[in-house]
């Protein structure tokens, strides 16, 4: 539990954890609409869930209202919508796989 908490401390010194507020909700509705649709239709033959795009577009967008320029993820749709609006990286291995509570 110690390294664990420690682990936390670290990440929030780190990175930015930006929450889905007004504004961030305001932009994504307004800034993806149109791609929405070519999305849905692409993950329609691709089998993911019209709730999951739209997750990913509200994660681009949160770091988009806080002003990000680099977003963090392993995620590939997230990869492949995110390029083309910010910097895209993968997190640093941290070499130990831990159990993270739920908040």
């Amino acid at each position: 539990e110690p390294e664990r908490m420690e682990i936390f401390k670290m990440l929030r010194e780190m990175f930015l954890f930006a929450p889905l507020d007004v504004e961030a909700a305001i932009l994504a509705a307004g800034r993806f609409s149109g791609k929405m649709d070519a999305a849905r239709k692409k993950s329609e033959n691709e089998k993911f869930p019209r709730d999951a795009i739209k997750v990913d577009w509200q994660v681009i967008a949160c770091a988009l209202a806080k002003k990000c320029k680099v977003l963090y993820t392993t995620d590939k749709r997230l990869l492949q919508y995110a390029s083309s609006e910010l910097s895209i990286r993968f997190p640093p291995d941290v070499g130990v796989q831990l159990n993270l509570p739920n908040f």
